[in-house]
C-alpha cells in the first residue's frame, strides 16, 4: 500500500498538484454559488432547512455542499469515521467534497500578533489557519454493519422534550431575559419584548409545545425585531430557525409553517436570501450550543 501511495505522488508534480487542488476549489465554489441560487425557491429553501437540521455539526458552507452533491443525504462521515462503525463506502462511490480546518506553524518575530515561543524549535511561531477540501460519503454510499434505527420524531402537543426546557431557560437569562408564564388571549403562543428583555410564555402549553414557542422567542431575543426586519422576514428567520432546532432535536415540526420565501426576490432576491440564510443559521447554532446532541 506504501509503495502504492508513493507512485500515485510520484506520478505528479508540485504544479500538477496544485492545479488539481485549485480546480477542486473552484468547482467547490461553483457547488456553492448553486446551492444558494436553489435557497430563492421556497422547495429550495425547505430542503435546506432539513439538510441543516440534520447535518447541525457542519457549517453553513458544508451543510449547502452537502445538499447539492446528495440531496437524500442523511448521515454524513468520513471514510475512518465509517470504519469505526463497522462500515465502509462502497466501491466506486464518488466522495462528497466539503472544508474542513488545517493548522500550520510558520516562523515570526516575536513582535507579531500570536507568536508563540517554540521551545523545542528555538524560534517565534504563531498559527496559520486555513481549509482544504476533503471526501466524505453518506450513509446510502456505505455498506457493512447496520446502525441503530433513528429515535422516533415525537409529536409537539407530547412530554417527551420537556428535559429542554431548562437548558432553554439558562440561555434566556444568559441573553439577559427573564421568562414569566401568563394568561394570553387571541390564540397567542407568546411573545419577546425586546426593550424589557422579557419573553412571556401563554398558559396552558403541553410540555413540547411549550419548548416549540420558547425556541421561537429565543430567537427574536437575538435581534431579529421588526425594526432591522419587516415582520414576514423576521417571522420567517425565526420560523426557519426554529424549524432548524428542533427538527434536530426530533420534535415533530412542519417546514410547511415557514412562510413562503419567493415573494422577496426583488432585484436584491440573490444577495438577500444568502444573507438571510446566514442569519437563520447563526442563530439556529447559538440555541443548538446549549442542547444535547439528538444524533
Amino acid at each position: 500500500m506504501g509503495a502504492t501511495k508513493k507512485k500515485v505522488r510520484e506520478k505528479f508534480t508540485d504544479e500538477q498538484r496544485a492545479q488539481w487542488r485549485q480546480a477542486q476549489r473552484e468547482e467547490a465554489q461553483q457547488k456553492l454559488a448553486a446551492a444558494v441560487e436553489s435557497l430563492q425557491s421556497s422547495d429550495g429553501f425547505r430542503a435546506w432547512l432539513k439538510a441543516r437540521a440534520r447535518f447541525h455539526n457542519y457549517s453553513y458552507q458544508n451543510t449547502l455542499l452537502i445538499l447539492v452533491q446528495c440531496p437524500e443525504a442523511t448521515r454524513v462521515a468520513a471514510a475512518s469515521a465509517w470504519r469505526d462503525l463497522g462500515r465502509h463506502p462502497v466501491k466506486g462511490s464518488k466522495a462528497l467534497r466539503i472544508f474542513a480546518p488545517i493548522e500550520w506553524r510558520i516562523p515570526c518575530s516575536e513582535s507579531d500578533p500570536g507568536a508563540i515561543w517554540n521551545s523545542k524549535r528555538e524560534r517565534w511561531e504563531r498559527k496559520v489557519r486555513s481549509f482544504k477540501l476533503v471526501p466524505v460519503f453518506d450513509l446510502s454510499q456505505t455498506d457493512g454493519e447496520p446502525l441503530a434505527p433513528a429515535p422516533e420524531v415525537a409529536d409537539v402537543e407530547g412530554e417527551t422534550h420537556a428535559h429542554l426546557e431548562p437548558k432553554l431557560l439558562a440561555l434566556a437569562e444568559e441573553l439577559g431575559y427573564s421568562v414569566r408564564t401568563e394568561s394570553l388571549g387571541g390564540g397567542m403562543g407568546g411573545y419577546c419584548d425586546l426593550a424589557a428583555k422579557q419573553i412571556v410564555l401563554a398558559e396552558g402549553h403541553s410540555p413540547n409545545a411549550r419548548v416549540r414557542v420558547l425556541v421561537h422567542e429565543l430567537c427574536h431575543a437575538q435581534g431579529i425585531d421588526y425594526k432591522d426586519y419587516s415582520r414576514s422576514e423576521a417571522e420567517t428567520i425565526v420560523e426557519a430557525a426554529t424549524f432548524i432546532v428542533l427538527a434536530g432535536q426530533g420534535l415533530d415540526v412542519d417546514a410547511s409553517s415557514v412562510p413562503y420565501i419567493a415573494g422577496w426576490s426583488g432585484q436584491d432576491g440573490h444577495a438577500k436570501l444568502s444573507k438571510f440564510a446566514e442569519t437563520i443559521d447563526r442563530v439556529a447554532r447559538r440555541i443548538e450550543k446549549v442542547l444535547p446532541d439528538a444524533c
